[in-house]
């Protein structure tokens, strides 16, 4: 049994200890990490480069060849270490289509150590029901176990799984291809290739040729070509030859049979849809059908699909929609932006941009700075600078307003849609709202990476929702009842119609205002007042009929409480400040270089005169001859600038000091200590809040523990002691440090370096010879004391509870861990376990 140590690092995932358990502790042996039980017995072996504690689904993220996953507490990944975190934008469906979206999904990771061996993981995934079906490891081993293939790969071609293969590159060059069983395709290495499709391959010779195999090695051609890629097509292949001088290539079409559907003498093939092609004959093209051949002659510089076997296609009179066979359906005219497939476009003429649909029929105007979001079916959603509106297939507004966003989610036919105020759901399906704007004060739409998923988070002041697979699978997570402030709620209402924003008072009377003018609404005091927020950032106060009541020329710069009342601080272009009432009258009149601020309830004002303080009413209470304050809670403290004196002005509107000192040590809610260094007779002196003088000590410094006590802690020229109220020495004056504890009630007394004792409020040893440092760090619900090497824990209640062994180091990271019943201890790098209730470090 030894202690453990590692220089590796913790995952520092657990924000909140209560969510997690603590039954299974991550524990360091080496650079890796195991979990044991609170016994010490292990339980999962190390394995992990990074570990964090199980949450209260029974899941503990790990990291595994630098990527992170999750697995139970018997050690079985659940989620595969995929990514650095988590993401899943490296998978890629098994299908052999080229972007599904459902079904199972193939993903692949590698890492490479020291660029001699490489592992190579793959995970199957099903999208339809979330879960993680099967994994398997190419690795090279001696012993393979029953989950691990040995194979002696140089490199996975892994980025081609959508067509249903890996390539694999053997260490001698050659190449063969796996399934998603992870079966070996061909009968035989290849000297190089690629995947096509329908278990298909181009073969690669020695001279750079390719020809059509297929896994048995039956080939469909000779080695005619410099290449043969995938379509789009399935079936069909875009074979490809280069000239002579090599620079220059020329494409035709070649089936899965090998027979040639057009020659390669063609400058260029593109994929149109599931029946035709764009070819490129120099500076011409034409359209060509799998079926019947040529349709058009080679008649248009650019063809696109539109919709249904309908093209955009551009000649010398412009862009005009067509059919298969080359009919004018519309046109001709400028075509802005086509509609890639969807059945819109964008047409400008020297007036305007129209929208048209699949007939060529317009729908709406567009401004220039507008264009099309998202297309489906059955919506386009248009943006227009910072607005979106949306709209169905006829060109009708599907709902009323200009909106923020409107993004479609893959939880059935629904839109995430934003005003300026509400988030809400939309469905297509029933043309209702599933989430009504306002029900929900906050909507996430959350999209991890580039995976298909989508999960949706509604939250208000009561409970969190959180919604997946379809908008069927939801949980509900209710919030605790929070305490009431004296605050005042305003409703507001929103007119997506007439573009307007009503506000309902607390006294039954209303405010309403267009939405294009930023108004802020707030009530203090029953007194109303409106903010608007001007487009250079600047901020004016407004009346209920929305004039400026503001001075010109000044911006609001924030809101400043004196007493009862509520005023803003202006400022101009130069960053000269003042004051003003809610009615815009100047309480401050802004000066060159001038600052305004706040400190217990006074408006201080610096200027080129000086410092000058101002009651809550805006009266003078100094002669403003002040060269420097400071605001130390119900006080503010002002420096005579003539003789380096004080004055001290209290919270209640006071001047207070009664004659004048040079310092001010101490200062709490029902005292001040000040000092007059130009006695020369030692001595603090103690006022209350009013001024008054409690009491005077021959001492350098001075300080009652609290209100009520009888306790002062004193200081001579040099040591420590404590003194009764009537100045009577009760501890003497022999101690480097005296520090009074009040969440414990314990005074920490330091006679020599790290030598302490413990006395309780009575001054009676509690504890001594602690090799602890005086003051006290709250760990949870706990306190610890730390010395040079020596660190003491103690409850609430003082009690000592044990010493940390020195070789541990000092507690670190503990607050969250401590609701575990664990302190994590720090000592040169490493880190360990300590259990909180007895201070032993976990062993194994």
């Amino acid at each position: 049994m030894t202690a453990l140590s590692t220089d590796a690092q913790f995952l520092d995932m657990n924000a909140d200890g209560a969510d997690y358990d603590n039954s299974l502790v991550p524990f360091p042996d080496g650079d890796l990490y195991g979990y044991m039980d609170r016994s010490g017995k292990v339980v999962i072996q190390p394995d992990y480069e990074a570990a964090q504690f199980f949450d209260n689904r029974g899941f503990a993220r790990v990291k595994q060849f630098g990527l992170e996953g999750l697995i139970d507490k018997s050690g079985k990944m659940v989620v595969p270490a995929i990514e650095s975190s988590l993401s899943e934008d490296r998978m890629r469906p098994c299908q052999n289509t080229e972007e599904s979206l459902t079904g199972e999904w193939l993903i692949g990771i590698y890492r490479v150590d020291n660029y001699k061996s490489k592992d190579y993981l793959f995970y199957k995934y099903d999208n339809t029901t979330n879960s993680y079906i099967t994994s398997k490891r190419y690795k090279k081993h001696k012993s393979p176990q029953e989950d691990q293939i040995s194979y002696n790969a140089k490199n996975l071609d892994y980025d081609k799984f959508y067509l249903g293969y890996v390539r694999v590159v053997r260490e001698s060059g050659k190449v063969n291809f796996i399934d998603t069983t992870f079966a070996e395709v061909l009968a035989q290495d290849i000297y190089d290739g690629e995947q096509l499709g329908s278990g298909l391959f181009s073969e690669y010779n020695t001279e750079g040729k390719c020809r059509l195999i297929d896994a048995k090695g039956k080939s469909f051609t000779d080695f005619d070509y410099h290449s043969l890629e995938y379509s789009g097509l399935s079936n069909y292949f875009i074979s490809e030859l280069k000239e002579e001088s090599g620079y220059s290539r020329t494409k035709g079409l070649t089936g899965k049979d090998g027979k040639v559907l057009l020659d390669p003498i063609y400058r260029d093939i593109k994929f149109l849809n599931d029946e035709f092609f764009a070819v490129d004959s120099s500076s011409s093209k034409a359209i060509y059908s799998i079926n019947d051949g040529f349709t058009t002659g080679f008649d248009y510089k650019n063809i696109q699909e539109h919709h249904s076997n309908t093209f955009l296609i551009t000649n010398e009179e412009g862009s005009s929609i067509v059919t298969e066979v080359g009919k004018q359906i519309a046109g001709p005219f400028t075509l802005d932006k086509p509609g890639f497939g969807r059945g819109y476009a964008i047409i400008k003429d020297s007036e305007q941009r129209t929208l048209i649909d699949e007939h060529g029929n317009a729908l709406f105007g567009l401004s220039e700075k507008s264009f099309v979001k998202t297309f489906r079916s059955d919506f386009v959603i248009i943006q227009d600078q910072n607005v979106q509106m949306l709209f169905d297939r006829k060109g009708n507004p599907i709902l009323d307003g200009k909106l923020k966003m409107v993004e479609f989610l893959n939880m059935g036919n629904r839109l995430f849609v934003a005003d300026q105020f509400n988030h809400g759901i939309y469905n297509m399906d029933t043309k209702s709202w599933d989430v009504t704007p306002g029900d929900y004060q906050i909507v996430y739409r959350v999209v991890n990476g580039s995976w298909v998923r989508n999960e949706v988070i509604l939250s208000n002041h009561k409970e969190q929702i959180t919604i997946q697979d379809n908008w069927e699978n939801r949980s509900t997570k209710t919030f605790p009842p929070t305490e009431k402030k004296n605050t005042v709620n305003l409703s507001t209402k929103y007119n997506n119609e007439e573009q307007t924003a009503t506000v309902s008072l607390p006294d039954g009377s209303e405010i309403t205002y267009p939405k294009s003018r930023k108004i802020d609404v707030s009530v203090h005091n029953k007194t109303v007042y409106l903010v608007e927020r001007l487009e250079n950032r600047q901020k004016i106060l407004v009346d209920r009929n929305l004039n400026q009541i503001s001075p010109q020329g000044y911006s609001l710069d924030g809101y400043i409480n004196l007493g009862e009342r509520r005023y803003y601080s202006i400022e101009n272009t130069e960053r000269d400040e003042g004051v003003i009432d809610l009615e815009g009258n100047i309480k401050i009149q802004p000066q060159s270089k001038q600052q305004v601020s706040l400190g217990a309830g006074y408006c201080i004002v610096r200027n080129a005169a000086g410092i000058t303080i101002y009651d809550e009413n805006f009266k003078q209470v100094s002669n403003g001859n002040y060269n420097s304050y400071s605001s130390k809670e119900d006080y503010v403290i002002c420096s005579n600038s003539e003789d380096a004196t004080i004055d001290i002005y209290h919270k209640t509107n006071q001047k207070i000091s009664e004659k004048t000192y040079t310092d001010v040590l101490r200062t709490s809610e029902d005292y001040i200590v000040v000092r007059d260094k130009r006695d020369p007779m030692l001595s603090c002196t103690i006022l209350d809040n009013a001024g008054k003088i409690t009491n005077t000590f021959p001492y350098a410094e001075v300080y009652p523990i609290e209100a009520d006590s009888d306790y002062y802690i004193a200081k001579d020229l040099h040591d420590y002691g404590i003194i009764s109220e009537q100045g009577k020495v009760l501890i003497p004056f022999k101690y480097q440090d005296i520090v009074w504890h009040e969440d414990i009630k314990l005074f920490a007394i330091r006679k020599a370096e790290y030598h302490h004792m413990l006395l309780d409020e009575k001054l009676n040893v509690k504890y001594e010879d602690l090799n602890s440092y005086v003051k006290f760090n709250a760990v949870g619900d706990k306190f610890y004391t730390r010395g040079d090497t020596e660190y003491s824990l103690f409850d609430q209640q003082g009690n000592f509870l044990f010493e940390l062994p020195n070789s541990v180091g000092s507690p670190s990271f503990t607050d969250k861990y401590m609701e575990l019943g664990f302190i994590i201890c720090t000592k040169d790098g490493k880190q360990f376990f300590i259990d909180a209730e007895n201070g032993k470090p976990f062993l194994r």
